[in-house]
């Protein structure tokens, strides 16, 4: 028993299989000959092989060339171009080809018109059919036009229809079985009328089922729901006279509606709400709602008045709309309605929910209205509340905003340190925007937290930039210069200044941020129009790009010229990008390219080319920090003549010996400017500085890996690089007072043979230095962090504290001084401090042994 109903459901689900590959090959048959119809339609050969292919595989896998999507596609270009005799031969000549029936495309022809109003064009397909004789059932395709309009209420249509058939000579039969589908349409389409208030068509309806004898009972319970919605819809739409003559309608007809009843009275009082607010404050949409309310009143249909007046000034107030409440108050009183409007409850909930928002400007619109009615509200506590709320959940953007607005009505606002260190791990950025009000609130965070509260901010920014993707489309040009600007104010404020803020943490934000490279847009956006020349499929990403060059186009691209140039697994990389693109842009584009098309793409090299030159410049923009060459010559050109010309000096010299020599002096005076009180435009030298280490990087690790070991031909160039290095670690900020003095020692040590001894001390207590600053930096670093962020990896932590000195000034120093060490040890000179210590003991040997 068992064995069979397996057999049976093995032979299921082939048979399934079967019809599967059936109907995905008839779909195929389809796309073909609609494909063909396009293509060949310029040339009007029907001579080519793709015509014959297509009829064979028809033929052979007995598939249906008149489908109905061939035949509906066809009727439609049948209609479109009735009035152009050429395309229709081509039609013609293309259906007796393919051995379609000309009658069914013209019935489908003449459905579509009807369906589409257009008069006009079914007039001509009716001559047409007449011209070339051909017959098709026009009585019944007419009344299934009547029948579908009819159901939608479309009275206006019905009557031009009839009017077409009348002028054609088509009869048109209601009798028997076609009046019952008649009447159903009828009642269909009035139910859809009431439902809109549409009393023009009801009774243009009413007064052509009369004419047709065919009554409508609007004693039906569907038309009395029905005209539930139209009540709600016309009261929504705020003129009383409408409101009036539907009501009496509705009398009129006998349509019950208890009025009285919870749900009815609440779905009027919503609409009242909504037309007022959708209406906004004009006097003349007062006047209507103040009527509307006695007109109901005056039916014995009492509203709730408390509720509806209370959730309008609740929304006016939100909506900055204080001048609104005022003409409410004033409705309420005129009218002598007897309202307990509790305005002090409205107005504190309503600043609790636009302070909540962090609606600035409309939470200041609603305590200036509050001092205006002195009401019995405690400001300053619902703003401290507030306060507490952002900092308890890290909406850091929004307690910004909540200072300014405390500042300029002289509020004080505690910020408790306790709050907000647990909200720093849950801050929140969603746009560019996020990121600058969180800078800003650095900037303004004098006086209300410390610096380890405001490193813990850096922190915490910084752990979110990596995974940061702007949702919203934004003038990226215009955020990042404001992003700019922000982090000028944030230099301005805290850069040499260690007890505000640690230069390291400032720096490793800039790291961070993304680059604010404007010309970096510019050619990006110029590179996505060159990919929607080279192909017009390619606009969608020419717009994502051109629009808004975000770091969620960066991932993008990512996996497109990874799609490119894998070999293997390119199904699932389709497949991730497809779930990618669901996610990211499905709400403005919803369907992503077929592999097919990639693989298009993929095959021409010029695409190929382009799509990785985006990828370049999103990673500069987003990733790498790329810094803007005009901008950065616009910055030289400022300095002072000196200066200006060592850095240019510097940036022609393609020799990394004289580059590592010099740049460290270059970069410690640029640091002697940056850190001073006087100093304007800190942003400015900043990027500059950044530039300069940008080259010192690079010139460095060519130098050190052609440096294969210290011999005595470059012994004293490596110790010049040294010193110039060490000049640069004072410029990063890697010194403490120790390293200062020991680094002085060094720069000042004039080579001579004999004193190799103390060269040898002095390279020892730099590494020994450098050792215990990096241990020190990791200490403080860590224990910052914990406290922070409470049970993180050690991997999390050790990779954001490498990320503050891999690949900078004092890793070259290490490496360097170690080299120089070596060396050293190498040619068996000990250290000054050995020598003493040697000497001291063999002294003591003489003592001991009366040498």
């Amino acid at each position: 028993m068992e064995k069979r109903e397996a057999d049976f459901q093995n032979f299921e689900k082939k048979e399934q299989s079967k019809k599967d590959i059936f109907q995905k090959k008839q779909e195929e048959l389809e796309n073909s000959v609609i494909e063909v119809f396009k293509e060949e339609e310029k040339e009007k050969d029907f001579s080519s092989k793709n015509l014959e292919k297509i009829l064979d595989f028809a033929q052979k896998e007995n598939l249906n060339l008149a489908s109905e999507k061939i035949i509906n596609f066809l009727g439609n270009y049948f209609q479109d171009n009735i009035a152009n005799k050429e395309k229709i031969d081509y039609l013609l000549n293309f259906s007796k080809t393919f051995d379609l029936p000309i009658d069914k495309i013209a019935e489908s022809s003449l459905k579509i018109s009807l369906s589409k109003d257009m008069i006009y064009r079914s007039q001509k397909i009716i001559n047409f059919l007449k011209e070339n004789n051909i017959q098709i059932p026009l009585d019944s395709i007419f009344f299934e036009s009547i029948e579908n309009k009819l159901s939608q209420g479309e009275i206006n249509e019905v009557k031009d229809i009839f009017s077409l058939a009348k002028g054609k000579n088509i009869q048109i039969d209601f009798s028997n079985e076609k009046k019952e589908k008649i009447t159903i349409a009828l009642e269909n389409g009035t139910k859809k009328l009431l439902e809109s208030a549409n009393l023009e068509k009801l009774n243009k309806l009413i007064s052509f089922s009369k004419e047709e004898n065919i009554p409508i009972d609007f004693s039906k319970k569907e038309f009395s729901l029905a005209s539930k919605k139209g009540i709600e819809k016309i009261v929504k739409d705020g003129f009383v006279e409408d409101i009036k003559n539907f009501y009496q309608f509705l009398e009129e007809k006998n349509i019950f509606i208890d009025f009285q009843e919870k749900d009815i009275k609440k779905s009027i009082e919503d609409s009242l709400i909504s037309q007022i607010l959708n209406f906004g404050d004009e006097a003349s949409y007062f006047k209507d709602f103040n009527e509307t309310i006695s007109f109901f009143e005056s039916k014995n249909i009492h509203l709730d008045l408390e509720y509806i007046f209370t959730v309008i000034t609740k929304n006016f107030l939100l909506q900055g709309k204080t001048k609104a409440v005022e003409k409410l108050l004033f409705l309420k009183d005129k009218e002598n309605k007897k309202i307990n409007l509790d305005l002090n409850n409205i107005a504190k909930k309503t600043l609790k929910d636009s302070l909540l928002k962090g609606w600035g400007y409309i939470t200041q619109n609603i305590i200036d209205f509050i001092k205006e009615k002195n009401l019995n509200i405690n400001v300053e506590e619902i703003i401290q509340e507030a306060a507490d709320n952002f900092c308890i959940n890290g909406k850091i953007s929004y307690l910004k905003n909540l200072l300014n607005l405390s500042q300029e009505n002289k509020i004080n606002v505690k910020i408790e340190e306790e709050l907000i260190l647990n909200g720093i791990k849950k801050i929140e950025i969603r746009t560019l925007r996020d990121i600058i009000q969180i800078i800003e609130f650095i900037n303004q965070s004098k006086g209300y937290i410390s610096k380890e509260i405001r490193e813990g901010l850096v922190l915490g920014l910084v752990k979110k930039l990596p995974n940061f993707i702007q949702k919203e489309r934004t003038q990226v040009e215009v955020e990042l210069m404001s992003l700019k600007t922000s982090f000028g104010n944030f230099l301005n404020n805290f850069l040499g200044k260690e007890k505000e803020i640690n230069p390291l943490f400032i720096k490793l934000l800039y790291e961070s941020l993304p680059s604010g490279n404007l010309s970096l847009i510019f050619e990006l956006r110029e590179d996505a129009q060159s990919l929607n020349n080279l192909d017009s499929s390619l606009e969608i990403i020419r717009d994502l790009i051109h629009n808004f060059p975000s770091k969620e186009n960066l991932v993008l691209i990512k996996k497109i010229n990874e799609f490119f140039n894998k070999k293997e697994d390119k199904e699932k990389i389709y497949q991730e990008m497809k779930e990618f693109w669901f996610e990211k842009y499905s709400f403005l584009y919803p369907d992503f390219y077929s592999k097919e098309e990639l693989e298009k793409f993929e095959n021409d090299e010029e695409i190929k080319k382009i799509f990785l030159k985006i990828q370049e410049d999103l990673e500069g923009l987003w990733a790498e920090r790329k810094v803007d060459k005009e901008e950065i010559s616009n910055l030289i050109g400022k300095l002072q003549p000196e200066l200006k010309e060592k850095i240019e000096k510097i940036i022609k010299d393609n020799n990394n010996l004289n580059i590592n020599i010099s740049i460290g002096n270059l970069r410690h005076s640029l640091y002697s400017i940056l850190i001073s009180k006087d100093t304007k435009n800190k942003d400015e030298l900043y990027l500059l500085d950044r530039y300069l280490e940008e080259i010192e990087y690079k010139s460095y690790g060519n130098y050190l890996s052609n440096l294969k070991e210290i011999k005595e031909n470059n012994f004293f160039e490596s110790l010049e690089v040294l010193k110039s290095t060490l000049k640069s670690m004072e410029a990063d900020f890697f010194v403490n007072q120790e390293m200062k003095e020991i680094i002085n020692v060094i720069n000042t040590f004039e080579f001579k043979k004999e004193d190799l001894p103390k060269l040898k001390f002095y390279i020892e207590s730099l590494l020994d230095k450098i050792s215990n600053f990096l241990e020190k930096e990791r200490k403080d670093f860590y224990q910052l962090y914990n406290k922070f962020f409470p049970g993180e990896s050690l991997k999390q932590k050790e990779e954001l504290f490498s990320q503050l000195f891999r690949n900078k000034s004092i890793q070259f120093a290490d490496d360097l001084a170690l080299k120089i060490n070596q060396y050293l040890e190498n040619n068996k000179i000990v250290s000054e401090q050995s020598l003493k210590e040697m000497e001291k003991i063999k002294n003591l040997r003489k003592e001991e042994f009366n040498y």
